[in-house]
């Protein structure tokens, strides 16, 4: 490697993970690193901007813990983590799954930044029952602000003038035996964010909208007060594995 230049830098870099075992990590490492370089050449990256983009992600380690992934906020908010979702959403209906599920408080707070919320409030997990049916009884969520104390919102997002809100939704992870887990939310078609989501969450097939059913019967079986209970109703199908 004594005779790198720009035309065999990327090639010389690809080739060098060639000796992975694993097939996919292979193909994952060398086309990250080939689009990598290619991002530079395109932007004709500077010594500044590299050293300010290393800089950039040790205050995203920096910030993140247990409780908080920084890194999992910047997939977010450059749509990576929406992107990821779509491309492994091929629905196929089916009748048994098991459903995780969680929300945030009426103060916008999941029970993990809130001291005050005892652990995995408004949380829980559920098997669908024979008809592939299922009835969850809640609060409804409301929307929150992502976090703003850390690099992704000072250093990239807020410098690029875009809000920091995201619309009230409801967090699902649906699964079955022989299915591709599915890793979704739930929003309310009610929300004034839908359409300004900071982290690209929203699609027109996640809307749900809540409608009056006046049913005592089933007020009183959810412990809610009646007659009169809104509803939202969503279907989820799971592809095969």
């Amino acid at each position: 490697m004594r005779d790198l230049n720009l035309d065999n830098i990327t090639a010389t870099a690809v080739d060098s993970f060639a000796g992975l075992a694993d097939a996919r990590q292979r193909e994952l490492v060398q086309t990250l690193v080939r689009h990598l370089h290619a991002y530079a050449r395109e932007v004709k990256l500077t010594h500044a901007e590299w050293r300010a983009a290393i800089a950039f992600l040790h205050r995203v380690g920096d910030i993140s813990s247990e409780q908080r992934s920084e890194f999992s906020l910047l997939s977010d908010v450059t749509g990576l983590s929406s992107l990821v979702d779509l491309l492994g959403s091929h629905p196929q209906a089916i009748k048994d799954a098991v459903l995780d599920f969680w929300q945030n408080a009426a103060n916008g707070l999941y029970w993990q930044l809130d001291a005050a919320q005892p652990r995995d409030n408004l949380r829980c997990q559920l098997r669908v029952d024979a008809q592939g049916g299922y009835e969850i009884a809640t609060i409804r969520p409301v929307p929150y602000q992502i976090p703003t104390d850390g690099p992704a919102w000072v250093d990239l997002v807020e410098p690029a003038g875009r809000g920091s809100w995201r619309p009230a939704h409801f967090h699902l992870i649906v699964s079955a035996p022989g299915h591709r887990t599915l890793v979704t939310e739930l929003f309310d078609a009610e929300d004034p964010y839908l359409d300004r989501d900071a982290v690209f969450g929203v699609r027109e097939a996640l809307i749900g909208r809540y409608a009056e059913e006046h049913d005592l019967a089933a007020a009183q079986r959810l412990g809610l007060p009646g007659p009169g209970v809104p509803v939202m109703r969503m279907d989820f199908r799971l592809a095969p594995a």
